[in-house]
C-alpha cells in the first residue's frame, strides 16, 4: 500500500524527475554515439571546446564538474581516437590547453546530430510546443 509522502519529501519530487529523464537520455545518447567511441561525458568536453575554444583540462573539468582524475582519462580517450589534442598553454607551461583535430569536428557534428535525434525520440511524446518549453525551461533553471 502506498504511503502519504510529507511535504519535505513531496518537494524533492523534481529531483528525481530530472535525474531520471537525464539518465534516460544519456543512456539512449550512449547508445547512439558507441560506435564513435563516445560517452556522454566525451561529448560534453570536445561541446564545450567547440564553442569556448582551446582551454586547459582544469578549466574544462570545472566547467563541467568533472574531477581531475577522471578529466585525465578522458582527455587520453579523446586523443586516441584522434579527436582532441593536448598542447601546453601558452602562459602556463604546467599546464595543458584541449583542442579539437579536424577530425574532432567532424565527429562533434556527427554526435551533434544524433544528441537531437536522441532528444527528439525520448520526447516523442511531446509536441513541438512542449519540447520547446522544455528546453527554454532547463536553460533558464540551468
Amino acid at each position: 500500500m502506498p504511503r502519504e509522502l510529507s511535504k519535505p519529501v513531496d518537494a524533492v519530487r523534481p529531483l528525481f524527475l530530472l535525474e531520471n529523464l537525464g539518465r534516460r537520455l544519456r543512456e539512449e545518447f550512449e547508445k547512439a554515439v558507441a560506435h564513435l567511441g563516445l560517452t556522454a561525458k566525451h561529448y560534453r568536453i570536445i561541446t564545450m571546446v567547440a564553442l569556448r575554444g582551446p582551454m586547459t583540462q582544469q578549466h574544462i573539468g570545472r566547467l563541467l564538474g568533472i574531477d581531475r582524475t577522471t578529466m585525465v582519462k578522458l582527455v587520453d580517450d579523446l586523443e586516441r581516437l584522434g579527436l582532441a589534442f593536448r598542447d601546453r598553454h601558452p602562459t602556463d607551461g604546467r599546464a595543458w590547453e584541449i583542442d579539437l583535430t579536424p577530425e574532432g569536428e567532424i565527429v562533434l557534428n556527427e554526435a551533434a546530430q544524433l544528441a537531437h535525434s536522441t532528444e527528439l525520440n525520448v520526447l516523442s511524446s511531446l509536441d513541438d510546443d512542449s519540447r520547446q518549453s522544455i528546453i527554454r525551461l532547463l536553460s533558464f533553471l540551468g
